[in-house]
């Protein structure tokens, strides 16, 4: 004899409002690789301004991707405890911060300033990706994760493809609306405004994001699951 199903439709109104979670939760997460993959785009421009060799610059790089990586792993652990969405924006502030910072390196030129900042950087957008996830099992069904991974890799090449754009477009200057002239622009304006970006988006998912639907005040999506959102990993 069949199993009877156990399938629950989602109450009214919850698959808008966690639309509206997710979208708020993604562009922030778009926002994290505009202020990521503006560095190989400037790089030319850097190297050529303090005369940096490719192995100096490779320093910059391999700093951010270390620190990136060691990040993962520690803010993986750090999420569980501050929740998904302070976690996002404590990496959204962080990279604000270290982006318009990189910037206004550019007046001083000093590699190590550069490495130190991009490190510092990398570790703290590592909050980015656990906090994500962290939200996003709160609201998503076991069977429907796969949707939410797809949305996901869209995001990631959302981003990149975002700076590829603009970072061109601001150092070779551009046309706004095909009514303003915007003029070529130093390469610490490819760090800038990425931060400004990040900094809007930052707001709106701050206003708009909740941790759990319990929050918004929808039931658990789960009996099993209802806890996802306060994920507890005990080591014995």
């Amino acid at each position: 004899m069949a199993k009877p199903s156990t399938f629950v439709p989602h109450p009214p109104g919850f698959r808008a409002r966690r639309g509206l979670n997710w979208g708020c939760v993604g562009l922030l997460y778009t926002s994290f690789y505009m202020c990521r993959y503006n560095l190989p785009i400037a790089n030319r421009a850097i190297s050529a301004e303090f005369g940096f060799s490719k192995s100096q610059m490779g320093w910059i790089i391999s700093t951010a991707l270390f620190a990136y990586a060691c990040g993962q792993i520690i803010n993986g652990l750090l999420t569980d405890r501050l929740g998904g969405k302070r976690a996002m924006l404590i990496g959204a502030a962080s990279t604000i911060v270290m982006n318009t910072l990189f910037g206004i390196a550019s007046f001083a030129g000093l590699l190590a300033l550069f490495v130190t900042i991009r490190g510092i950087d990398g570790y703290l957008q590592a909050f980015g990706a656990p906090g994500m996830v962290k939200i996003n099992a709160a609201w998503f069904r076991k069977n429907e994760r796969g949707r939410f991974a797809g949305i996901f890799g869209f995001m990631i090449n959302a981003g990149r493809f975002a700076i590829g754009y603009l970072g061109p477009a601001l150092l070779g200057g551009f046309m706004l609306f095909s009514l303003i002239e915007i003029p070529p622009q130093h390469w610490r304006w490819l760090f800038w405004v990425p931060a400004g970006i990040t900094a809007v988006v930052a707001l709106v998912m701050a206003l708009n994001v909740k941790d759990t639907p319990q929050q918004a005040g929808f039931p658990p999506i789960e009996p099993e699951t209802s806890s996802a959102g306060n994920v507890r990993t005990n080591l014995s």
